[in-house]
């Protein structure tokens, strides 16, 4: 199965200690875990496939590869609600660990 790549920046440090923590925990990948909490808010069935990947503690990038099922809905829900996908995709990830949720439009174009 083909994945869709998605590159977020911007996480913010509790949401990066919260995955980490998951993903230790659950001994899965970050992406798994991301994954997994976007699989349930779809109601999909996604079995975790990445290896292992602990990326920098510090770093506020994350890097995804999701299904594409899971992708074509980000894509709709966001473009439905005026978000960016990497906003929905943390968004759905403070839902998930109760931490608050900051809303992530789109900016608009400008246009010269």
């Amino acid at each position: 199965m083909k994945k869709s790549d998605l590159l977020i920046d911007g996480v913010p440090v509790r949401t990066r200690q919260k995955l980490q923590q998951e993903a230790r925990q659950a001994g899965v990948s970050i992406n798994d875990v991301v994954v997994g909490v976007l699989c349930q808010r779809y109601g999909l069935d996604c079995p975790p496939t990445a290896p292992r990947y602990y990326p920098g503690q510090h770093s506020r990038k994350l890097y995804l590869r999701l299904p594409p099922e899971v992708h074509r809905l980000l894509r709709v829900e966001a473009a439905e609600n005026g978000w960016t996908q990497g906003g929905l995709v943390l968004a759905s990830l403070a839902q998930h660990y109760s931490l608050p949720v900051r809303p992530a439009v789109r900016r608009s174009k400008i246009r010269r």
